[in-house]
């Protein structure tokens, strides 16, 4: 199974029973996980941001040239569409720098439950 994949199986049934004391190797598996995830995170991110650039700067270079018989109507959807891919590219921004941050913040957790476990062992 794909990292998405098991990244929707996890939003739609949860996550994996909370154990009380994790092994080394399942901690580390763990921060493996959180480091894929992260990966592809930064990739649908960079896609995302990719794709509404490249149609809001379409949007924007065919609004400059139009020519001067063009109906109000196609400027106007020109218009909404090159807002959209801007408030698009905005969003996306903002949903990568939120999963960064949890996802780190959980990979850490993990690191500190880890050196916890060297502490006690």
């Amino acid at each position: 199974m794909n990292e998405f994949a098991e990244m929707l199986k996890e939003a739609f049934v949860g996550e994996e029973p909370f154990d009380a004391r994790p092994g080394r190797e399942a901690l580390q598996a763990s921060i493996r996980k959180y480091d894929a995830r992260m990966k592809t995170v930064r990739y649908m991110a960079i896609f995302a941001v990719t794709f509404m650039g490249v149609v809001g700067i379409y949007c924007f270079v065919w609004l400059l040239r139009a020519p001067d018989e063009t109906s109000t109507r196609v400027l106007i959807i020109y218009a909404l569409v090159f807002g959209w891919a801007l408030g698009a590219v905005g969003f996306s921004k903002g949903w990568f720098a939120m999963m960064h941050n949890d996802i780190g913040l959980r990979k850490e957790l993990r690191r500190m439950q880890m050196m916890m476990l060297e502490k006690d062992g």
